[in-house]
């Protein structure tokens, strides 16, 4: 069997792994693990075992100290008639509330009709827009294709002219050649 040797990083891993869980530990140990402080008030409800002078006599005391507070006159209102006529109501409320929601309905059917609208406008909008797109784009190509037209009758205009030479230089070379054939059959 061989022996595994313990190198000198892996010792001060483990004591650094050690020393972080004790520290880890305290630190979890004192901040869970609190003194109850002591309350002078243990509070609860006084229990009184018959009444002897010893269980604390023949008289409950109290829970809460009370005292008698002044009270205090309020005089009476003096009933005066007054000389502003007091407002009645003189619609019954469903009424008024069914007109309430009748205008809300109506200004939320407004609202609607308003947005709608608008949805449509910017539709609208949006495929113009898009059209004018198509059209640009149809137009650059209508330019491309009459450029390249121009450039095809250029072109042929071209081979019409070099065709025509090649045509006259075979007519003069065919004319040479007689000519020397000629003067051949001469000498």
């Amino acid at each position: 069997m061989q022996k595994q040797m313990i190198t000198k990083e892996e010792i001060t891993g483990m004591i650094g792994a050690a020393i972080f869980m004790v520290l880890l530990l305290v630190i979890l140990l004192f901040s869970y693990f609190t003194l109850a402080a002591s309350s002078d008030d243990l509070g609860g409800i006084p229990v009184m075992f018959g009444n002897m002078e010893e269980a604390g006599g023949y008289e409950e005391p109290p829970m809460v100290d009370i005292t008698p507070e002044e009270v205090m006159e309020i005089p009476a209102p003096q009933n005066t008639p007054s000389e502003v006529p007091l407002i009645a109501q003189t619609d019954e409320a469903s009424i008024v509330i069914k007109e309430q929601k009748r205008k809300e309905e109506e200004k939320a059917r407004q609202e609607e009709i308003r947005r709608e609208e608008e949805r449509r406008r910017q539709a609208e909008a949006e495929r113009k827009r898009r059209e004018e797109r198509k059209h640009a784009k149809q137009l650059s190509t209508n330019k491309c294709l009459v450029y390249l037209v121009k450039t095809l009758v250029v072109i042929e205009v071209k081979q019409k002219e070099v065709a025509h030479k090649v045509y006259l230089l075979e007519a003069l070379t065919k004319a040479l050649h007689l000519e020397q054939e000629e003067l051949a059959a001469m000498i």
